[in-house]
């Protein structure tokens, strides 16, 4: 209803025009397709042209406070978790939202998608998302954000070359370390070794104080069997942060690849009692659970 009574008010704006002219005549079809013709003065014209502008300002303002309070309802209910009540306070903001911020808005709608794996209606917001105006302030970060959630969305069917290609973009509009962490780990997955150095390099000269940039190098390396690099990698990761059990990890298959089987479970130990984290796959896990069964409970 709100939208329609832009569109009026936007089209009586349009039709009255009182510059050079002291009146106005306007045709009116009564019943019976007689016309009648109503004069207005150009003082009467510009007191109407006030009185719209002033609707106009009036319906705005309060589509914009509906946006607020939808938008709070909705932030609040991502904060509990709540994907669902938040998709539904996301879907009344976008109903009175007209300006760039909608691109936000489906941005974290998409996010919510995502948390309730509902991956289908998650890829069709980040699309809305990324046809993001580059005059909008938030242009870079909607790209960038964006291009990340679809490589989260894509690699739930495994890292890919088309899963990898949504990291690349990221990286035109963020020199994020985080970013060219991850593209390394990516690459090392699909043993493009090379490339993985380069971008884990590249995200150490941006924060050399990152541990899973230091994790997935020692990674590289272990694959490369260069070990007393990958160790190195590796430690440094540990004394950066030992809550991470992908470090551990990596350091038992070094100790492995080594032959120093007892000091592997030691690691292997290490990772399965750290509390998970909510982006540890399946597989990782999995993979904890075959070293342990193969070289320590044997």
């Amino acid at each position: 209803m709100l939208k329609n009574y832009i569109l009026t008010i936007l089209m009586f704006s349009l039709v009255i025009n009182i510059s050079g002219c002291k009146e106005k005549k306007f045709h009116l079809i009564k019943k019976g397709g007689m016309k009648s013709i109503i004069k207005i003065k150009k003082s009467q014209l510009i007191y109407m042209k006030k009185i719209i502008i002033l609707l106009t300002i009036l319906i705005l303002n309060n589509c914009y406070s509906q946006s607020i309070i939808y938008l709070e309802k909705a932030r609040n209910a991502v904060i509990q978790e709540n994907y669902e009540s938040a998709i539904l306070y996301f879907n009344e903001a976008l109903s009175v939202i007209n300006t760039t911020e909608k691109y936000m808005v489906y941005l974290e709608r998409a996010v919510c998608y995502y948390e309730l794996k509902d991956y289908a209606n998650a890829e069709l917001d980040i699309k809305k998302a990324l046809k993001v105006n580059k005059k909008c302030r938030e242009y870079k970060y909607l790209k960038t954000n964006s291009y990340w959630l679809y490589y989260q969305v894509e690699r739930k069917n495994g890292i890919t070359k088309k899963s990898i290609k949504y990291l690349k973009k990221a990286t035109k509009y963020s020199q994020s370390t985080d970013l060219y962490s991850t593209l390394g780990y990516a690459e090392c997955y699909l043993g493009k070794y090379k490339s993985a150095l380069k971008n884990l390099n590249k995200a150490l000269e941006i924060d050399s104080t990152n541990s899973f940039a230091h994790n997935n190098l020692g990674l590289v390396y272990l694959n490369l069997n260069q070990l007393d690099l990958a160790r190195i990698e590796v430690n440094k990761s540990i004394q950066l942060d030992n809550q991470n059990p992908y470090a551990y990890k990596n350091s038992a298959l070094i100790y492995i690849a080594e032959g120093n089987i007892e000091s592997a479970c030691v690691e292997i130990n290490k990772a399965k009692e750290i509390k998970i984290p909510a982006d540890m796959t399946g597989n990782d896990l999995e993979e904890l659970d075959t070293l342990m069964k193969k070289y320590c409970n044997p």
